[in-house]
This record gives structure tokens, C-alpha cells and sequence, in this order.
């Protein structure tokens, strides 16, 4: 099974919160909602949105001699599915990480619009599309 982990610096008491509430009714999940860490301004056409976060999909498989092995499998960032009812656009709608990556998503708008603190503009899904776990990691 893969597993997604979330890693949050520990000074961002409130969004640890946010995440942990998402995380602590589901074992395993297609999908996972990335939220804004801030009420963001977004004033220019195109702007790149912090998440303030870190994310990392892996594998783990177990040998025989017991040997616990990481296997990066990488994730997608893509749209949320009601991405159409709002002002906002992804600009690279669809995005591959692999390893650790620090995520900041450029936003398309047309005009001046307000990023509320917590909304949702993407989600994560695995890149073989399997179900995963997430984990939380305090940094």
C-alpha cells in the first residue's frame, strides 16, 4: 500500500489541525484535498500559492530477512473536481512529484479574488491511482 506523507512545520498549529481532522476519519483514500494556509489575495493574473507544507508518496515493501525498503512512487496535484464554480484556474493543472517535495501551486484568476484560509483548490491522488494512507509528520 502506499502511504502519503504530510510533512507541517510544527508552528502551524492551526493547519496541523486542519490536516489532522482530515486524516483522522479515513485509513485509506483515493484522494486527499490540499488546503490554503492563509487567506490569500490573489491581485495579479497568475500567482503561486505556498502550502507551507511538504509532501512525500512512497511504497513500503518488507523482504524476507525483514528488511523494510521505501519506494518512492510519486503523486499527481490535480484540479479539484468543483474547481469550476469558483474564479480560480490551476496553471499547470496536473503536476508529478516524486521524493519530498515542497508544494506551491500557481493559481490563474480573473480579477481581483480572496483565497479563503483552508478552501481546497487540488487534491493529491497516487500516481498508480491505488488507494493510500496518510501520515502526518510534525517538522
Amino acid at each position: 500500500m502506499s502511504i502519503l506523507e504530510i510533512s507541517i512545520d510544527s508552528s502551524h498549529k492551526q493547519l496541523i489541525a486542519k490536516y489532522q481532522k482530515l486524516i483522522e476519519n479515513n485509513s485509506v483514500v483515493n484522494e486527499f484535498n490540499l488546503l490554503s494556509p492563509e487567506n490569500i489575495n490573489v491581485n495579479t493574473k497568475s500567482q503561486q500559492i505556498d502550502h507551507q507544507i511538504e509532501l512525500c508518496m512512497f511504497t513500503v515493501i518488507t523482504g524476507l530477512d525483514e528488511v523494510t525498503i521505501k519506494i518512492f512512487t510519486g503523486c499527481y496535484i490535480i484540479p479539484q473536481s468543483d474547481i469550476y464554480k469558483t474564479s480560480f484556474r490551476l496553471s499547470n493543472p496536473i503536476q508529478i512529484k516524486r521524493g519530498k517535495n515542497a508544494i506551491k501551486i500557481s493559481v490563474d484568476t480573473f480579477g481581483d479574488k480572496k483565497l479563503n484560509k483552508y478552501e481546497s483548490l487540488a487534491m493529491v491522488i497516487a500516481a498508480n491511482g491505488s488507494p493510500f494512507k496518510v501520515i502526518l509528520v510534525k517538522t
